[in-house]
């Protein structure tokens, strides 16, 4: 369930297209988004994490889209 939730909220984002506007409202500035735990079964942990394969699709995203990742 938490899993299709964050997938549907990525795909909201992708599809809204507003995408682009926001890159031109916060040109030249970061955004930082944060993993707290990348674990390799969600379901047999606390649930508190991001799947191997949610954190992996949402990097693939976000090069895609065009944004710079880098790494603190």
């Amino acid at each position: 369930m938490k899993q299709a939730l964050a997938d549907s909220m990525i795909e909201m984002a992708r599809r809204s297209g507003l995408l682009p506007a926001f890159r031109k409202i916060f040109a030249g500035r970061a955004a930082i988004v944060m993993f707290h735990e990348i674990q390799q079964d969600s379901r047999s942990e606390l649930m508190t994490g991001t799947s191997v394969g949610l954190f992996e699709y949402s990097l693939n995203w976000l090069r895609q889209e065009g944004w710079e990742i880098v790494s603190l």
